[in-house]
This record gives structure tokens, sequence and C-alpha cells, in this order.
């Protein structure tokens, strides 16, 4: 059995198109399996998006005999009618986003694109067809971020009863560590063994307290997570053993635990930081300007003087918020005067947390270049919070935003395959 790609499963949630003009040239007859409004879906789009959901559920490929299954005719129809109906509000999708989106998911697999082109093309799907799934879901993303999210509302009361309803949500049940572990199995050791990999280990937990390197010791004595020097990252209370959270309760960030015994082995604890629980965090109040090059018809230089040419204009008096909304590629932030409102520095992401962090109050930094474009960015406040409160009602409020967002897509897209006129041409399994 083949191991299933980790990203397959959300590249098939609402689509997989193989159609896109595949035959639109008319050199190859197909046989057509149904019409929707006066498009086909074809037996080859019907036999690629089978082998799909076989490489997706990771299941052993299976002869299936000719039949023709009605579930994966009726994902190719729901496909098509989103698809059709993106096309008609005039949403695209660029070269570079398509390119980008299969460079995600190539790099979610651990491949490079032509690793990912192979592993496709041993069950006889080519990475054009493959990007054509790509371009067709995410013309199914931004047709639901048009059409459906914004509809979607939820009250404050709304968040306060669920809050209320789930304990969990709040102050202890929120708090995360920032850790690293170093692991030593015991498994198929004797009690003499143990014992002594437990004064070795006591020896090297003395190290590590004096200030010896963390990853130095994973990398010598670790039996798990050398590749990433031990490194956890952020884990949720409930994502962590109650061992580990007995421990982790009493230390502070830089702390190495004592040493934990298990029936799989012993585990030595690297705390980097915390939060939630009622600990203060710093945040700063932001707002940017971001101007993206690609959909300005810009290239790098070009785009880097246009920017400078927005900061100039900041320094002669213009107001910050005048030049967001008129020039901003951030929809989120534009109408705003482009205010990302109170965050934490690392949530901007590595790039712009270094080029802000020495940045002074109401002080317009330069031009600073990150993954999404060019930015110019102002702090207008700092302040220490309490987060833990503000942490539950978000987690509520993307929970109920979720859910309601799902039910109104149902009822979009019920709404959306009544009006759409389909007629299936072969007879179907169910």
């Amino acid at each position: 059995m083949r191991k299933p790609l980790s990203s397959i499963g959300v590249l098939i949630f609402v689509s997989c198109s193989l159609w896109a003009g595949a035959n639109q040239a008319g050199i190859i007859l197909d046989k057509v399996l149904a019409v929707v409004n006066d498009e086909p879906v074809t037996l080859s789009e019907y036999q690629i998006r089978y082998r799909q959901e076989v490489l997706e559920k990771g299941l052993p490929k299976v002869d299936s005999g000719g039949a023709i299954h009605k579930s994966v005719v009726e994902s190719l129809v729901t496909e098509r009618i989103q698809t059709q109906e993106a096309i008609a509000r005039g949403i695209t999708v660029t070269d570079q986003d398509i390119e980008a989106g299969i460079r995600d998911i190539a790099s979610k697999n651990n491949m490079t694109i032509p690793q990912l082109g192979a592993f496709l093309g041993n069950d006889g799907i080519t990475l054009n067809q493959f990007a054509n799934n790509v371009r067709n879901q995410q013309l199914i993303r931004l047709l639901i971020e048009y059409a459906v999210k914004p509809r979607v509302r939820v009250s404050e009361q709304e968040v306060e009863s669920y809050l209320d309803a789930h304990e969990e949500l709040s102050s202890e049940g929120l708090e995360s560590f920032e850790l690293s572990h170093l692991f030593v199995s015991t498994d198929g050791i004797d009690e003499a063994q143990m014992q002594s990999e437990l004064k070795n280990l006591e020896f090297i937990r003395d190290g590590l307290v004096k200030g010896q390197s963390f990853k130095e010791a994973v990398k010598a004595y670790s039996d798990s997570n050398k590749e990433s020097d031990g490194y956890l990252g952020w884990r949720k209370r409930s994502q962590l053993p109650r061992v580990f959270i007995k421990e982790l309760q009493s230390m502070a960030p830089g702390d190495i635990s004592e040493i934990i015994q298990e029936d799989n082995g012993f585990h030595i604890l690297h705390l980097h930081n915390r939060e939630g629980g009622g600990e203060l965090v710093h945040q700063k109040l932001v707002r940017h300007i971001l101007v993206q090059p690609e959909k300005n018809g810009l290239n790098e230089e070009e785009a880097l003087e246009y920017v400078t040419g927005l900061s100039e204009r900041l320094v002669q008096g213009e107001k910050f918020t005048s030049l967001a909304r008129l020039y901003s590629d951030d929809r989120k932030t534009m109408d705003d005067g482009g205010s990302i409102g109170w965050v934490r520095p690392k949530e901007l992401g590595p790039v712009l947390q270094n080029a802000i962090s020495t940045l002074m109050l109401n002080t317009v930094s330069k031009p600073i270049r990150s993954p999404y474009g060019f930015h110019l960015i102002e702090i207008l406040d700092t302040r220490e919070r309490d987060i833990s409160h503000d942490l539950a009602e978000k987690n509520a409020r993307q929970i109920l935003f979720e859910r309601k967002t799902a039910q109104l897509y149902r009822n979009w897209l019920d709404s959306l395959k009544s009006a759409s006129f389909v007629e299936y041409l072969v007879d179907i399994e169910s």
C-alpha cells in the first residue's frame, strides 16, 4: 500500500476538475458522461479522478471493471458547477498562484516539484493535469471567499454563549508552551541498562542546566526529532501528555525539566516560552501599506521605486490612512486605513518581526520586502496584555464562523445546483 500525499485531501476537498480545455481542440474524441450547462464531463476526467481518489485515500489500486461510480461523477459535476460560477463572476487565478500552490503541496510532502510530478506520473496523472486541479481548487476557494464568507456573521452574544458552554476554551485550557524535547527510548532493554541510561541522562541534564546546548545534546543522544534539533514548537496544553504538563507547571521560560520517565523511555524538556493561562504578552498596534508587484504589473525594481514614492508622500504630510485606502493591496486592511490592529510581533512572520523590532513609535518604516510584497509599516502604540480571554473569544468566534460558513456553503451550493442544467448520459452505479 502506498503512502498517500498529505495534502491531496485538501486539494480534493471541493474540486479536482481535469476538464479545462483538455479536448477543446477536438483532436481526441472522448466519451461524455454528463453535461453541465452545455459543458461536458468526460470519461478521461473520470478515470483520472478515480485514480486520484485512490491516491488520496492511500488504497491499493483496483480494477473498477468498467463501472462508472456515481460519487465520482457527481463530485466532478459539483466542481464544474462551481468553477463555471467562479468564471462567470470574473474570478481568475494567475499562473503564479498555481505555481505557488503546487510548490506548497510539494513542500508539505517533502518533495520538489519534479519529484511530485514523478510521484503523480506513477498513477497516470501528469503535472499539467495536476496544475489544472490546483487552478480549480483556487477558483472555488476564491468563490467561497467572495460569495459565502462575506455573508457570515457571528454576534458577540453567540460568542459569549459558546464560551459559557465550553469552559475548556478559557484561561487554563488556552495555555500553550513552546518547547524542545530530548527523548531516550527504553524499548527492549533490561533493568540494568535502564539504570545506566538514567545515570547518563542525569549527567546530560546537569550539563544542560549549566548552559550546554540543548540542540547539540539532542543530536548526540536523542532517539527522536533529531532533524528539528528536538524543537516541538508551540503546543497547546491539550496536546501534551499529563506528565509533561505536571512538570511544565512549575517551569519558567529557559528552564530545563527534571528527567521524566514513561513506559517508552526518558524525556527532558526545554521550555522556551509559554502563553495563555493569564500570562501577559507584548503587543503592538500596527498598520501597513502592502504593494504586491505581480498585481500591479511591476518587476522588483519598479515595485520598490513605487513604494518609495508612497513613503516620500507620507514624509511630505499625506495621511497614512488615505494612501492605504488608495494603494494598499491588502484587502483585509485597506478599508480600515491599513490597520492590522493589536498583534504580537511574531504573528507578522519572521521577516516583518525582525524589521520592526527597532522601529520607533509613530515612525514609518523603510520599504520592507516580505513573501507577500513590499510593506510600509507604522507602529502606533505598544502594550502588555493578558490575552487569555482574547484568545478564548478568538477561538470561539473562529469555531462559530467555520460552522456557519459550512452550513451557508451547503445551502448556497444546493441553490446553485438547482439553478444548473445537469444531464447524465450514462448509467452510473451508486
